[in-house]
């Protein structure tokens, strides 16, 4: 039995996770080795998915590399360097620079690489971007009074002690705080003085400001915080969460960039040992790693509506929490069998089956009005206009 690919993604729409659908899929998977590369947030489940279709369209395979969001745009617009790729995994959306958007809204045309290349963007998985501190020390209990020794010993000259830093540390100010808005983290992160900001839209948030342009304490978000510098930290810039949380947070222009002292990690974990290893440190990581040890703690964020929201799965999902965001599959155009290959594992991807495999592997899962854009998409491009 042959299918064409409308009816194989019929098929896998209906299929799920029935064995019995092995032997249809056997004959209408389209034949293809394929390759995608980029975001790191994307690997663990685009290389879950990758393995799961192949159980069912064993004549389907697809490789998958890391190296970045940026990588991933380069590669599917064909890098000569880093080598071509069918699929592109971004947890972004394209840059201006890299792809230029058509009038349907999600296919770009190569600005890099290929200038011939033509991509479709997919939806495949929810995200967010997440602001990890160190926790706070544990309260010391109090120990019991010794018994009185029988004969006085003589008193030893006290050793100075260093003066002790007083005021709530990292964890305990965001909790007096109740949660860090929009506001708070530009003027954590930005290169911007108090009057640059405030003459680009941001709302003074210091109740406590020492008018030193120069240092960022955590003090002047709250006096009874300590007064300690804020040490910022995040992602490396090639990553998906660097380009993110700068459009999402930095707001001013063009000219509005990361302040000096900016720490940035290619290994995301990275992240998480800086805030612990530096008091005062913040840092922005990605949802999965950010969650990956019980040695930080995740400050919970005010979202447009005024409302301080904690990052779990139900409030990204549901778009409640301030930094959530999208990952994508951007599929290369320019070849008709090689684009309908392509989709036949996407397809796959935001069925209920292969979303279930995006949740078993650090991703969340796309709601149900994402997934009938995604599929809306599926089928136009399945047409090869």
């Amino acid at each position: 039995m042959k299918l064409d690919f409308a009816s194989l993604l019929l098929v896998l729409s209906v299929a799920n996770h029935r064995v019995s659908a092995q032997s249809c899929l056997l004959d209408g998977c389209l034949q293809s080795n394929q390759k995608s590369a980029g975001s790191t947030t994307v690997y663990p489940y685009a290389k879950a998915l990758a393995t799961s279709y192949k159980n069912i369209c064993p004549r389907y395979s697809l490789s998958v590399e890391e190296g970045g969001s940026s990588v991933g745009a380069k590669r599917v617009c064909g890098d000569a360097t880093l080598g071509a790729v069918d699929i592109g995994n971004m947890s972004r959306d394209w840059k201006t620079s890299e792809a230029a958007k058509q009038s349907d809204g999600y296919t770009f045309n190569c600005l890099i690489g290929d200038t011939s290349r033509s991509v479709a963007q997919i939806a495949v998985a929810n995200d967010a971007v997440v602001m990890v501190v160190k926790p706070d020390p544990p309260s010391k209990p109090v120990a019991a009074p010794k018994p009185a020794p029988s004969k006085p010993k003589p008193a030893k000259p006290a050793a100075p002690k260093p003066s002790p830093v007083t005021g709530l540390p990292t964890a305990g100010c965001i909790k007096k705080l109740g949660c860090l808005s929009k506001d708070m983290l530009r003027w954590m992160y930005s290169n911007y003085t108090v009057a640059q900001l405030s003459s680009s839209g941001w709302t003074n948030v210091l109740t406590n400001s020492d008018n030193n342009d120069a240092t960022r304490l955590w003090s002047e978000l709250d006096s009874a915080c300590q007064a300690t510098e804020i040490k910022i930290a995040g992602t490396d810039p090639l990553s998906g969460e660097y380009d993110f949380f700068k459009s999402a947070i930095l707001t001013g222009g063009t000219s509005e960039g990361f302040r000096s002292g900016l720490v940035t990690y290619v290994d995301k974990t990275s992240v998480n040992s800086y805030v612990v290893s530096n008091p005062g440190g913040i840092g922005f990581n990605n949802y999965v790693t950010g969650f990956s040890t019980s040695t930080v703690t995740i400050a919970p964020l005010k979202n447009s509506a005024g409302a301080c929201v904690a990052p779990n799965a139900s409030t990204v999902e549901n778009l409640t929490y301030l930094l959530g965001r999208q990952n994508y599959v951007n599929v290369l155009k320019n070849n008709c069998t090689g684009l309908q290959a392509s989709l036949g594992f996407v397809s796959y991807a935001v069925s209920s089956a292969g979303q279930t495999v995006v949740g078993q592997n650090n991703g969340i899962a796309l709601t149900n009005g994402q997934v009938s854009v995604a599929k809306s998409r599926i089928s136009t491009l399945a047409k090869c206009n």
